[in-house]
This record gives C-alpha cells, structure tokens and sequence, in this order.
C-alpha cells in the first residue's frame, strides 16, 4: 500500500524500514521474489544495500532449504572484499536483509549485472 503526501508516494515497505533507521534509495536489482535496493543506514551513517525478499512469492523449497542455507552462510562471512551483513529482520512476511559498506557498493552493483 502506498501513502500519497506532497507528491511524495511512500509504500508501507519504506516507512517501516525508516523506522528501523533505513532510508531506501533505488533499486539496484531484481528477482521473482527478491529485489536488492540501496539504502541509508541512520545508525552507521553509511550507505548499504537492502535485499528484501517476498517469501509469499517464493517457492517453498527456497524457504525451508536455501534461504537459511544464505542466511547462515551471509551470517558467518566476515572479509574486506565481500559483503557484511548489518542486520536480518522479517516484516509483512519478507525477509530484509541489510549489508555491504559504502566501499563494496560499486562492487555490489557490478556483481548484481552478472
């Protein structure tokens, strides 16, 4: 759903990422049931990207054996040329994922055209 105020059209998606401290910016990929977005992290004053996935959409096989296969996996890597993972967290029945620092952006963006 989406709230329209002064020409500014905000969905119920961004205004709960800003609750969370999110501010979304463009889209940077998309999938059939997952789109990654750029974003403003508030608490680490740092650009990132979002990806947030529809597990409504998604097969069910993606929800019980490759998304925690990810999660666990996005959880555990900790290195200086790949992604870091900020925060996992559900809402209206998606998965938001919030990672990358400011440096690996042009990275991600690179690798999201693959």
């Amino acid at each position: 759903m989406a709230v329209a105020s002064d020409k500014l059209i905000v969905t119920t998606e961004e205004a709960e990422l800003k609750k969370k401290g999110y501010a979304l910016g463009t889209t940077l990929g998309e999938g059939s049931y997952a789109k990654v977005k750029s974003a403003f992290a508030d608490k680490d004053q740092k650009r990132v990207a979002i990806k947030i996935i529809n597990q409504k959409k998604a097969p069910k096989d993606f929800r019980e054996r490759f998304l925690p296969r990810e999660l666990d996996i996005l959880q555990s890597i900790r290195h200086e040329n790949l992604v870091n993972l900020h925060e996992i967290f559900r809402m209206n029945g998606k998965v938001n994922t919030g990672a990358i620092h400011e440096s690996q952006e042009p990275r991600m963006q690179f690798l999201m055209k693959l």
